[in-house]
């Protein structure tokens, strides 16, 4: 190299410096692809900083399923946001629309990619804030019984001794939380139980940990009969 082509580089490297320290952009365009980072911010901000179903499940399986085949090996800094309003207009469950919780999700989770690549230099904007949604699967009210139908259906799980869904007509729990609940955990004494850890299915295997929220570690008030 000429000490010209050096003295070239040298100014150049100390212009990108200025820019960066002024905007706390980098003017040099990356080359990091979107399957590269999207896998590596999956490794480096969200393995063991949830749990093992809520990794696989809510930010594992829509990456590796849906946005990585959607972008693969496009640059970060070559995405735009009519790229993204793209993805949103054609993903798709089978052929049948998501949900808007499940669409959420998944703006969440690209809207987090994208702002650690801004943090780290990667790109310069975030292309997923004003993106909507154009098509999903509306919201079906979920059926629920009455005091009459639930009465009904405790005599029979009492009469099948299904002492399960006894617990969860007169508790609420979810059925994780009924699952991990220990003899310990029932205090007949003050009646009430106490919810400390759940039961979850992941990749197979089903594993015992703390329940879905820090909220969710309660103690519940039962009945008499219960």
């Amino acid at each position: 190299i000429s000490k010209g082509d050096a003295k070239a580089k040298a100014e150049a490297y100390k212009i990108n410096y200025a820019v960066k320290e002024i905007t706390g952009e980098s003017p040099e365009p990356s080359t990091t692809t979107f399957k590269a980072w999207a896998l590596r911010w999956l490794e480096t901000y969200k393995k063991g900083s949830v749990s093992k179903h809520t990794y696989n499940f809510t930010y594992k399986t829509p990456i590796l399923k849906y946005m990585i085949p959607y972008f693969g090996t496009t640059k970060m800094i070559n995405i735009k946001p009519v790229d993204i309003q793209g993805y949103f207009n054609s993903v798709n469950n089978d052929g049948e629309p998501f949900s808007e919780s499940i669409l959420k999700k998944h703006k969440m989770i690209l809207n987090a990619i994208f702002q650690s690549a801004i943090d780290n230099d990667v790109c310069y904007k975030n292309p997923v804030k004003n993106i909507t949604f154009t098509k999903y699967q509306e919201k079906q009210k979920r059926p629920v019984y009455n005091a009459k139908q639930a009465e009904i259906l405790r005599e029979y799980a009492i009469e099948k001794a299904a002492h399960g869904i006894v617990i969860l007509l007169g508790t609420g729990l979810r059925r994780g939380e009924l699952c991990g609940l220990r003899w310990k955990d029932v205090d007949f004494e003050n009646q009430c139980i106490h919810v400390r850890q759940a039961v979850s299915q992941t990749s197979g295997k089903v594993t015992i940990g703390k329940p879905k929220t820090k909220t969710s570690v309660r103690s519940i008030p039962i009945a008499k009969n219960l």
